[in-house]
């Protein structure tokens, strides 16, 4: 892996992968709010932001990597593999 791919991989808009995912959002002024995937909620407490996220009810905060590790429980290597795809799909 090389660090033009990692760099890739954290270019990629979180809230345009989160709309490709087809998860539902609420639009905000400046992000969208999610209902968190990393914890069990009923009103949307995560926020999306197009190079971060972070969950106001778990705490959870990472980059465009770190959510797609925790998203589809993958490691490092494999989430940057992803987000390449979809990088380069678009």
């Amino acid at each position: 892996m090389t660090d033009k791919e990692i760099q890739t991989a954290r270019e990629v808009d979180l809230v345009e992968l989160v709309d490709f995912l087809e998860i539902p959002y609420n639009q905000m002024s400046d992000h969208v709010k999610i209902v968190c995937p990393f914890h069990e909620e009923i009103q949307p407490s995560c926020s999306i932001w197009p190079d971060h996220v972070h969950c106001f009810g778990c705490n959870f905060h990472s980059d465009t990597i770190g959510f797609v590790q925790g998203l589809f429980k993958v490691d490092f290597k494999t989430a940057v593999q992803m987000l390449n795809k979809y990088a380069n799909k678009r």
